[in-house]
């Protein structure tokens, strides 16, 4: 009996260090091939600081999509969600948001799990500002340049145009 205690004890050893070390599977993947993008965000020509640069997979596109925040030149290195730089090639949606303090101070940096949740709670969330679509093809490096005026001007009056899908026009 001492000896079948002992045997168990040590499939279990084994088992416990095995999962430690080689991990249960999870997390985010590692794409084999990732694009390096930079990329600057105005607003009328000027830099904007703090915009958080999303790219969300659209239509066909396979992986997890990537983001970056800008600096206060304005400019982005996109992060893919594996933690790797760069974004796998495909199509994609860009969003832009920026995080505004009831003060009205941009939050112009990434911030921690406990800064989100604190903010969370003062109802903070972020604002977006534009949207728009980005060819990501096989390549070493990218740069993008967006200007979220411009873009959400382009909304705007996308927004206002009268819907006639399926309508059928007289004149």
């Amino acid at each position: 009996m001492r000896r079948h205690v002992s045997s168990i004890m040590c499939v279990t050893l084994i088992g416990s260090a095995l999962t430690i070390f080689v991990g249960c599977g999870g997390g985010t993947p590692r794409p084999s091939s990732l694009v390096q993008i930079k990329g600057k965000v105005v607003k009328a020509g000027t830099p904007v600081a703090g915009v958080i640069v999303a790219f969300v997979p659209d239509g066909d596109t396979k992986g997890l999509g990537a983001d970056g925040i800008s600096d206060q030149n304005g400019e982005f290195t996109v992060k893919h969600k594996s933690g790797d730089p760069g974004i796998e090639p495909g199509t994609y949606s860009v969003q832009f948001t920026q995080l505004i303090k009831p003060d009205g101070t941009v939050v112009d940096r990434n911030l921690t799990g406990p800064e989100m949740e604190e903010m969370g709670k003062k109802g903070i969330g972020p604002t977006r500002l534009a949207t728009a679509s980005a060819k990501i093809a096989d390549g070493s490096e990218q740069q993008l340049s967006f200007d979220v005026a411009d873009l959400a001007k382009r909304e705007r009056a996308q927004e206002s145009q009268p819907q006639t899908r399926g309508i059928p026009q007289r004149n």
